[in-house]
């Protein structure tokens, strides 16, 4: 969400890369997938009035550390781990890269990054504006009451779909209490 919101405030597309995707079967696929990942970033960065976002949503998923090669696909993955040292070394623009498991990635790329932000659940204060922000048809008591449960923004916002989802499924509005 935080990566939505940075693009929104300043006009900027997403490139959202998805490492399932990215990830072929065939020898050597894989590595031109992430070739081509960033050959198309550099084409959109040329083309749009701004420069867009490129998005490793779950990026321990692509910045693994390298392993010891006992087998051709550990080979295979520790070349991808260097396409991605290679290209994060001369990119130009904007990478995000978001993980909840830090730990994962390996030490070669933290020089890569210029900033490191660790995002600390919302407190109190912001947990009511996210409610606010999501559902503006509660009240200030409403959302406040809502507020004292120790949510992300992420929990929130399936607390309100799961809603969503029972109102259609019962065909009868919820209230306050089943939130």
């Amino acid at each position: 969400e935080t990566v939505r919101q940075l693009a929104r405030r300043g006009g900027r597309s997403i490139i959202s890369a998805d490492a399932a995707r990215l990830t072929m079967t065939g020898w050597g696929e894989s590595e031109k997938m992430y070739r081509s990942l960033f050959r198309c970033y550099r084409y959109m960065n040329a083309v749009c009035s701004r420069t867009p976002i490129l998005l490793l949503n779950e990026a321990d998923q692509f910045l693994t550390s390298r392993v010891v090669v006992e087998r051709s696909i550990d080979k295979s993955e520790n070349t991808i781990v260097a396409i991605l040292l290679e290209e994060l070394e001369r990119f130009e623009g904007i990478l995000l890269a978001t993980s909840n498991s830090v730990e994962n990635l390996d030490v070669a790329f933290d020089r890569r990054f210029l900033f490191k932000i660790k995002l600390e659940e919302p407190d109190m204060e912001a947990r009511f504006l996210i409610w606010k922000a999501m559902m503006p048809e509660l009240d200030d008591n409403e959302a406040r009451s809502l507020a004292k449960y120790s949510l992300t923004g992420a929990q929130i916002a399936n607390v309100i779909a799961k809603r969503y989802l029972a109102e259609l499924y019962r065909e009868d509005s919820l209230g306050l209490e089943y939130l």
